[in-house]
């Protein structure tokens, strides 16, 4: 995957917060998930940042970055691990499968949905 790559060559705390943007107006899930771990790991240097204004300002990232920092998403685990897997790591599970076709990038809560269904 492209945004794996590019996560592994650009993503850092200096460029985090233009990635995420980036990332969440382009719909690159993988991008946008290593983006906010940076962003929880490393938030007092995220804020100090010039660009950060943009990142408050936006209300559903803000939320998200909230959840993942206080793992309440973790809490609705099923034990079946999926809620602990990366987002790459659920489509590499999804593409192992004979019987599942993906016609759209999806989300992480989108994949573990259709992972459930098919267990």
């Amino acid at each position: 995957l492209l945004e794996t790559k590019l996560t592994a060559k650009h993503l850092n705390v200096d460029s985090c917060v233009d990635l995420l943007l980036f990332a969440d107006a382009n719909s690159c899930y993988v991008l946008k998930e290593e983006c906010i771990k940076v962003v929880v790991k490393n938030m007092v240097k995220v804020l100090r940042q010039r660009e950060a204004g943009q990142l408050i300002e936006s209300f559903e990232l803000m939320r998200e970055i909230h959840l993942f920092a206080t793992c309440e998403d973790l809490t609705k685990t099923t034990g079946d691990g999926f809620d602990q897997m990366r987002i790459d790591e659920l489509y590499e599970w999804l593409e192992k499968r004979d019987d599942v076709m993906i016609e759209e990038d999806m989300d992480r809560s989108a994949l573990v949905k259709k992972i459930r269904s098919l267990e």
